[in-house]
């Protein structure tokens, strides 16, 4: 009872303490926030940053003619423009090439060397500009669920910051995730002009390896949505400190959404080091396709270890420490280095500055501009007011005595990570001589120190990752259908005012359904880095988001489709089955169909739009039935097995799929699958880091292998100790029969020791060059070239696959399409290991403070494909068979055009539908090496006409924006066209 009543106690001291805080109300605020209290501003840095630049760089010639039209060259020569050569001063594969990746000890900078500097010359310089920038790291789930997190820690950070921030003029503070921003905005808010800044604004600092471009784009889009119609607040700086391992396809997302500027921290240690040798840690970062400035970012890259306090200030992380001034109480851990902090006094504030500048000019040698930036803070920092007060006093005294002396030549201040690029840009408006680097590439695989590759986390946890790809094709289907409902509701006078109370409904759950994704793209969500209890809350919010999405479908079908659709009072909870796939083993994937005597209706919805070929499978209590299309006409289908051993498009030889024939080609390959485990070394491996012992040891089959043969398809199943794996191949001559079927449903739960399950798949196809070259996708969205290195250990050549990896020689291609982000690599030439599950009996000490043992079964599908690769005036789109296929077209999209999303829009603050839909659309790049014929039932126009193409609702207007809507561009007419590898959103407003 004791206990229950001081809980209560505390409890209601907590509310009393937000009543205090919260003095203004919320309508109060938001009239200050629109008043401009809490606004972005527009400084040079948007801008500044790109237009100022000079040097040969901005003379390069891009694919684009300079009126912005796409050239005669944009089908087959846009893929020969992928493989050229490209303007860029830094290509991360060629880095990786010639760097030795050893690692001597550098002194106080173990990663780095000693750094020195004259001081007679350091007051010659211009003037030291340093921003020392609060932040606070708030992971949405980890060690804790999300909400237990905000609970318990981030609303206290953030009502302490708006507390901290209206009481001191000169403080600021940044901040970046919005899925703890708004459940707080939403009840107080309250902050003085440019003193707070939002970094970012996305749903959640994102992981950029597992994550695909849809998700990474709508958490975006959550976010700033969320910012727009609440604060009228757009971020204009991009903030991405503890992903692990830095994607090329961010950036890209990023400058498409209208930011200019970024900055990363969790980069290899040897990159950073050779980056940092040649100042090269900032610079603009250009997409991969591109050959000109017109798409680049400026990034910044921390130099150091960590974005903790002890390695931020400088090189010396003894020192920084002892400016970590909370270690002084008690609050936080003690330096472990040895020496504490010291409050900073009349006394020794020269001493003191003294020693922190030295640490300012240190680093600043690694930079080009004398403007220097210096992260203050860590995870889930400033939730106490005594850390707010010792910071600030501590350092105010500090900065007042450095800036008050002449010969320090410096300039220290509180600031923003948007004050730190508006001086970047200002000293290249003032100096010629500074010449930022271009690079292109990405930064995976990640290492933090010695070997310690972060490639583990590729894989981890494999259910989680294939019921996130289970949750983004539910939404895009729902979002898509969602806004056919509310184009077709407008065009009803009764909803002139008011969307009908179930559009409603329907609207709040695919909310709900947009964020519970989001959620799961946080850095420790879909890279399975989280406790395992947390690993469960977050798989329960990608269940139920799975079902609210199936609702939208469900509900929204007969309002689009049925002849008489029920009135809005008259619709009731649908009573329509689905696929299961949200159990805990998504391996039975099937809904058993019982047929009596009335006939029963399978609607099959394909969201792509264009025609698609596809078998259906659907499970029956009993064979003895008939399927018929909608007119009536029957439909092939395959009911029993019938044993046959060739089929009109490939030949299976006796070896079960070791060799294949392509029967139009005539071409043999040989093409072999295995599965094989890898031990880890010393028992070191762990959520975060694969640390491989023995090399892929493959597993015995248990001989147990069934033939299944009929009209429409073979399957071979195969049993081994671990999986339990099909092999099937499509008895068509279309396009997509071409592709093998793979599924293995994986249950490595019975092992005992550190286990790396992979799929070893053995081809013919070597690899063109001697450099071992493959390919993997990054997100989704685009091809990078990787090489294995055998300077490197095993774990440090695995990378992300989101979606697909190929070899290549000079005459074929082998692709594999996953269904679900994994890792791969490719230990010999014309060999690919992707890898499946994993299990570790040993923490990696990464934070995590457990082992990887919580595995369960689940299956994961593939299509393996095999291309001729010779000269053709043909383009065709071999990707087409990875991107999931939508009727309501009055013609079929462009073959290569793909409808990302079609995402009904919030009416500003009033959580309703609006008259807008936000339509995402990006265009493929297409590849005329290949012979595989295109896919049939798609447009050969090389634009979309949105008027005419969309049969449902009438559209009024079409507003180009930013890739999240941001910032408006121009207005268009609906008839649209895209140059390859773009991604634009349309806002489209229905009458």
């Amino acid at each position: 009872l004791k206990e229950n009543l001081h809980i209560i106690k505390k409890k209601i001291q907590q509310l009393e303490d937000d009543i205090r805080l919260n003095e203004l109300t919320v309508q109060e605020i938001r009239e200050k926030i629109h008043h401009g209290l809490f606004s972005g501003k527009k400084t040079p840095s948007l801008s500044s940053l790109q237009q100022i630049r000079n040097g040969s760089i901005g003379n390069a010639q891009g694919f684009y003619s300079d009126d912005g039209t796409i050239s005669n060259r944009e089908t087959c020569e846009f893929s020969g423009l992928l493989k050229s050569k490209h303007s860029v001063d830094v290509q991360m594969l060629d880095v990786y090439e010639s760097l030795k990746f050893d690692n001597p000890d550098g002194g106080v900078w173990k990663q780095g060397w000693n750094i020195s500097y004259e001081e007679s010359e350091e007051k010659s310089l211009p003037t030291l500009k340093v921003f020392v920038v609060p932040h606070s790291h708030c992971d949405p789930g980890w060690l804790k669920t999300y909400v237990q997190y905000y609970e318990e820690q981030v609303r206290g950070i953030l009502s302490k910051a708006l507390s901290f921030l209206d009481d001191h003029a000169d403080m600021k503070f940044i901040y970046a995730e919005m899925s703890f921003f708004h459940p707080w905005f939403m009840s107080l808010s309250s902050v003085e002009k440019e003193k707070l800044e939002i970094v970012t604004g996305g749903w959640v600092m994102a992981d950029e390896a597992a994550s695909h471009y849809f998700a990474l784009i709508d958490q975006l889009i959550e976010g700033h949505q969320f910012l727009e119609n609440y604060l009228g607040y757009k971020p204009v700086s991009h903030w991405s400190i503890d992903p692990f391992g830095q994607s090329a396809t961010m950036p890209v997302l990023i400058q498409l959404s209208g930011f200019r500027s970024m900055s990363i921290h969790r980069v290899h240690y040897a990159i950073k080091k050779h980056l940092a040798r040649n100042r090269q840690l900032e610079f603009y970062w250009r997409p991969l396709w591109r050959n000109d400035q017109s798409a680049d970012i400026f990034c910044h890259m921390f130099p150091f270890y960590s974005y903790d306090i002890p390695h931020t200030c400088g090189p010396d992380p003894r020192v920084c420490c002892q400016f970590d001034f909370p270690r002084m109480t008690g609050i936080f851990a003690a330096c472990p280095w040895g020496i504490n902090p010291v409050s900073i006094t009349a006394k020794n504030v020269a001493e003191r500055s003294r020693l922190l500048l030295d640490q300012f000019r240190k680093q600043s040698k690694l930079f080009q501009t004398r403007s220097l930036l210096v992260p203050l803070g860590d995870d889930f920092r400033f939730g106490h007011s005594s850390e707010w007060t010792l910071h600030y006093t501590n350092y105010k005294a500090l900065f007042e005595y450095m800036n008050s002396q002449k010969d320090f030549n410096v300039k220290a201040q509180f600031g923003t990570l948007d004050d730190y690029f508006a001086s970047v840009a200002e000293e290249l408006q003032q100096k010629q001589n500074i010449k930022f680097p271009v690079l292109s590439g990405d930064f995976f695989t990640y290492a933090d120190r010695d070997d310690d590759y972060w490639s583990g986390y590729f894989t981890s946890r494999p259910f989680h990752k294939a019921l996130d790809r289970v949750l983004e094709k539910y939404l895009r289907g729902a979002e898509i259908l969602f806004s056919a409902v509310v184009a077709l509701s407008q065009m009803d006078s009764t909803n002139a005012d008011h969307p009908p109370p179930s559009v409603m409904t329907l609207f709040m759950q695919l909310t709900e359904a947009r964020r519970n994704l989001g959620i799961f793209q946080h850095h420790d969500g879909i890279t399975g880095t989280s406790k395992t209890f947390v690993m469960v809350d977050y798989a329960a919010k990608l269940a139920a988001a799975v079902a609210d999405c199936q609702k939208v479908i469900a509900i929204s079908i007969p309002q689009l489709f049925s002849s008489n659709p029920p009135h809005d009072a008259n619709i009731q909870d649908p009573e329509l089955d689905f696929a299961e796939e949200v159990k805990e083993t998504p391996a039975v994937q099937d809904v058993i169909i019982s047929v009596g005597r009335t006939p029963r209706t399978v609607i099959v919805y394909n969201s792509l739009p264009y025609e698609r070929t596809e078998v259906v499978c659907i499970k029956m209590e009993t064979g003895g039935v008939m399927v018929t299309d909608e007119v009536g006409q029957k439909l092939s289908v395959q009911l029993s097995p019938v044993v046959k051993k060739e089929n009109s498009v490939f030949r299976i030889s006796s070896k079960l799929y070791e060799d294949i024939t392509d029967v139009i080609s005539g071409h043999r390959h040989h093409v072999k699958l295995e599965f094989v485990a890898y031990a880890s070394e010393k028992g070191d491996s762990g959520a975060y880091l694969f640390l491989h012992g023995e090399y892929g040891k493959m597993i015995r089959s248990q001989k147990q292998v069934l033939l299944v043969d009929g009209p429409l398809f073979a399957t071979v199943y195969s049993c081994f100790q671990q999986v339990m794996h099909a092999f099937r191949v499509i008895k068509e001559e279309e396009f997509f029969a071409r592709a093998f079927h793979v599924t293995n449903v994986v249950d490595i739960t019975s092992e005992t020791v550190d286990y790396e399950l992979a799929m070893r798949l053995k081809t013919d196809v070597k690899s063109a060059s001697a450099d071992r070259s493959f390919y993997t996708d990054i997100n989704g969205l685009m091809m990078i070239r990787r090489k294995h290195f055998d300077k490197l250990q095993m774990q440090a050549n695995v990378y992300p696959m989101v979606t697909a990896a190929f070899l290549q020689s000079d005459r074929f291609r082998f692709t594999v399409l996953s269904a679900q982000s994994s890792a791969v690599a490719s230990p010999a030439s014309g060999m690919l290991d992707v890898f499946l599950d994993r299990r570790s009996m040993n923490d990696d000490s990464r934070g995590l403070a457990q082992s990887l043992q919580d595995n369960v079964p689940f299956s994961s599908s593939f299509r393996l494909l095999l291309e001729d690769m010779q000269p053709s005036g043909i383009p065709t789109v071999s990707s087409a068979l990875n991107i999931p296929r939508s009727s309501l077209l009055s013609r079929p999209f462009p073959c290569d055009y793909h409808l990302v999303n079609l995402r009904s829009l919030e009416e500003s603050q009033t959580q309703l539908p609006s008259k807008r839909s936000a339509l995402i659309l990006h265009r493929l790049p297409v590849d005329c090496d290949s012979v595989v014929r295109s896919p049939v039932g798609c447009s050969a126009a090389p634009e979309l006409s949105l008027k005419t193409d969309l049969s449902f609702g009438q559209i009024v207007g079409v507003e180009e924006t930013t890739l999240t809507l941001m910032h408006s561009k121009k207005n268009c007419s609906s008839d649209l066209r895209l140059k390859p590898m773009e991604l634009r959103t349309f806002k489209v407003t229905w009458n």
